[in-house]
């Protein structure tokens, strides 16, 4: 069937889709997804860690990428396994899922995680961000620029409409997204994480050498 390549849901989404995959599937809820709705933002590593879980079902589900709004703690990507990716243009790419059945029945799944910081700014208004970084993150694949740029991109786009009080600054243009994007990548960490996720709704998330 045909995969979805991109979902960019917010922390409590990103549980409440989860959720709903594994309950299709006949499985429980994932047990630790009360402390996960990005309420506790004060360690982004911790929070990230937390929501790597929910974004491997997903991957579990046919998703290729999936982009995690931080809030204060910036934006992650969580990937199938790949070629490296790089900070430039490409054109396409060859991801494949990797998943293995345990003995005792748990699904293994390998993923990717790219994580960038927010960009410093002064807040004028929150509303429109979102929808803003989508727009610069799409923007930038369509000028085939690999995914994790483009998020970068879509990461300069939304602070140019935190610092506005429209909800689509009037002078947001892709050129004028370069610098911040490249300050974005500045703050760039790849880690590969091997997720076990039991059909008890347990999951164990350790980072792979």
């Amino acid at each position: 069937p045909p995969h979805l390549s991109f979902i960019k849901p917010n922390a409590a989404e990103l549980v409440a889709i989860a959720n709903a995959a594994r309950k299709a599937r006949g499985l429980p809820p994932l047990i630790h997804d009360q402390a996960l709705t990005g309420h506790q933002a004060g360690d982004s590593s911790a929070q990230l860690l937390a929501l790597i879980p929910y974004a491997a079902v997903l991957v579990l589900e046919g998703v290729h990428h999936v982009v995690l709004t931080l809030g204060a703690a910036g934006a992650a990507l969580v990937s199938r396994p790949g070629p490296p990716a790089s900070t430039g243009q490409c054109q396409g790419e060859q991801r494949t899922s990797t998943a293995a059945l345990s003995t005792d029945g748990d699904m293994v799944v390998a993923v990717e995680v790219a994580h960038m910081r927010a960009l410093p700014v002064e807040v004028a208004s929150l509303s429109g961000a979102g929808d803003t970084l989508v727009a610069g993150t799409v923007a930038a694949l369509l000028q085939h620029f690999d995914p994790v740029v483009a998020l970068a991109h879509g990461m300069a786009a939304a602070k140019r409409s935190i610092q506005s009080y429209h909800n689509v600054p009037p002078d947001l243009s892709f050129s004028r997204l370069q610098s911040d994007a490249k300050s974005a990548l500045s703050t760039l960490t790849h880690s590969k994480y091997r997720v076990r996720l039991s059909r008890s709704g347990r999951c164990v998330c350790d980072l792979m050498q």
